[in-house]
């Protein structure tokens, strides 16, 4: 802003993500509940009160013409005389989706978790343009992004704003949807929707997973309603609430492209897993995508590009089948340590269940580790925990990244998080990047890997190779060691990599020995051939000492 001061803000929510958001002051246009514009703090701004403040009025929905202000509006202008520099002010008022307009609060929890269909979090206005004037009538604006939480947007106006290029692409299996087509609507199921950007080199980009619903279904009459009310005037995407929201950034490759990992939303439940209900995780969703000014502090990052969007609706099938499953498991002592691989991106998560009650079955488990891709388990001789998991699917440049990994599991205090979909290990170097091989470091507290694998290895198995004497060295000497591995070998990871196929130089199908103290890797058994089909039955090997 400088030493310009301002006369006027305007927000326009038109352009919000969710359609059916206005600004509802007098109580007509949503629920019974409403405020008008409401000055909570002002620095000396000089804020002109009036009956100016609320422009453009929505049209009414069905079944509520007769009343005016059903509509709601779509606009907030607030006007001042000594806004400087340096001063500041805050304001209220009421927001409700139009679609629930002449209901009463009660009215409007009737249905899924007693949702309140009235309340607006914030981040339902991702998208809509903030407009800000000065008194030498220059102007400054910029859309509202999300504030990385789950309940929030922002947004930074700037001067002489031109939004940089960036487009967004969707792939499912129904099709390939991108932004800028009239934000046409989409259709997703099973598959993981594949997430590409586009946009200026090493440029930096928010992200976010929006899942949505229509939450009232108390009263069928009221139900049909609001839902006719939806299709009519939002027919593309009929929602009225917002139950999850989850955001990432990333940093576009030196090309100006990058495409998500599988595993960096979470589709078949809410990100903190703190609502359930029936048939979450086939609701409509949209992704939002805009350019930012950094990643670091997240939250004082301001947009560079407009928010580019994709709308899309289920086809009737979750992402994947739903279903979890046991990949591996460890024992040590009275514990036993499972991997437990989710179905839509093979994530999983590691939880350790107590076998001191002997003949007694047993479902508490503590969770020990969380963003984690195929697991595999080991424990070592002195009950440390080892993993050995798949890299993030994403598309790199270096056909090595992203790296899989091996890594040291605390099996006490608090869970431990490898986000999994957040970053990724550069397979030389073993940092960490944000999901990107051009990318800016995590700063998330991510440990690193102890041992990174080339990607595509696949590690599908592992085992400690203990040494254990059957005879005396010396006669192991004179028989020309008939039995065991050499005794060098104990205490090393001995891994069996399932491998991958589907790169110009395929990577696995073999078995190697790790020593974990400084990452050497050594190959015992290897398959150079075209058809390695035999490669799984490997894992038999780690039954051999």
């Amino acid at each position: 802003m400088g030493s310009k001061n301002i006369v006027a803000v305007f927000l326009d929510v038109t352009s919000a993500t969710f359609g059916d958001m206005v600004f509802d002051p007098f109580g007509f246009a949503g629920d019974d509940v409403s405020k008008p514009l409401t000055i909570d703090v002002d620095e000396g701004t000089g804020f002109v009160s009036g009956d100016y403040y609320y422009k453009i009025p929505g049209e009414p929905p069905v079944h509520a013409q007769h009343v005016n202000g059903t509509g709601g509006y779509r606009g907030l202008l607030m006007q001042f005389s000594t806004f400087s520099a340096g001063k500041k002010i805050s304001f209220s008022i009421d927001m409700d989706c139009n679609s629930i307009a002449l209901t009463t609060q009660d009215e409007a929890r009737q249905g899924i978790l007693n949702w309140d269909a009235g309340g607006v979090s914030g981040a339902e206005l991702i998208g809509a343009i903030l407009h800000v004037v000065f008194e030498d009538g220059s102007r400054a604006r910029s859309p509202l992004h999300s504030d990385t939480s789950n309940a929030g947007a922002m947004t930074e106006a700037m001067e002489c704003y031109s939004p940089l290029p960036l487009s967004l692409t969707v792939t499912t299996r129904d099709g390939i949807f991108q932004s800028g087509e009239n934000e046409r609507t989409g259709r997703y199921g099973a598959g993981v929707p594949r997430i590409k950007l586009r946009g200026p080199p090493l440029g930096k980009v928010r992200v976010s997973l929006m899942k949505a619903f229509q939450p009232v279904n108390g009263d069928a009459s009221l139900q049909a309603i609001i839902e006719e009310r939806l299709h009519t005037h939002q027919a593309s995407w009929p929602v009225n609430a917002l139950f999850d929201i989850q955001t990432i950034d990333v940093i576009l490759g030196e090309d100006g492209q990058t495409s998500l990992c599988n595993d960096a939303f979470v589709y078949d439940r809410t990100e903190d897993n703190d609502i359930v209900f029936t048939g979450m995780d086939t609701k409509p969703i949209a992704f939002t995508a805009n350019l930012i000014s950094s990643t670091s502090p997240a939250r004082k990052a301001y947009p560079l590009s407009a928010v580019e969007r994709v709308y899309l609706l289920n086809d009737g099938d979750p992402v994947g089948d739903g279903e979890t499953r046991m990949k591996s498991f460890a024992l040590f002592g009275d514990d036993a340590y499972v991997s437990i691989v989710g179905g839509y991106a093979n994530v999983s998560n590691v939880q350790r269940f107590s076998l001191s009650a002997v003949n007694q079955t047993t479902t508490s488990a503590t969770q020990i580790a969380t963003g984690l891709r195929q697991s595999s388990l080991t424990v070592d001789a002195s009950g440390q925990l080892w993993e050995a998991d798949y890299g993030c699917s994403i598309d790199t440049s270096d056909e090595r990244n992203p790296a899989d990994e091996i890594n040291f599991i605390p099996t006490s205090g608090e869970t431990t998080s490898f986000s999994r979909g957040l970053c990724y290990t550069d397979f030389l170097s073993g940092e960490l990047f944000e999901n990107t091989n051009s990318g800016s470091t995590c700063h998330q507290g991510i440990p690193r890997a102890n041992v990174t694998l080339v990607a595509g290895s696949e590690p599908s198995g592992m085992t400690f190779y203990v040494r254990t004497s059957i005879m005396s060295s010396a006669q192991c000497k004179i028989n020309n060691n008939p039995v065991g591995l050499p005794e060098s070998w104990s205490q090393s990871l001995i891994v069996a990599m399932a491998g991958s196929n589907d790169k110009d130089d395929p990577n696995g199908f073999k078995v190697q020995r790790v020593v974990l103290d400084d990452g050497t890797q050594e190959d015992i058994i290897s398959y150079n051939g075209s058809s390695p089909r035999w490669v799984p039955l490997l894992n038999i090997i780690l039954t051999l000492t």
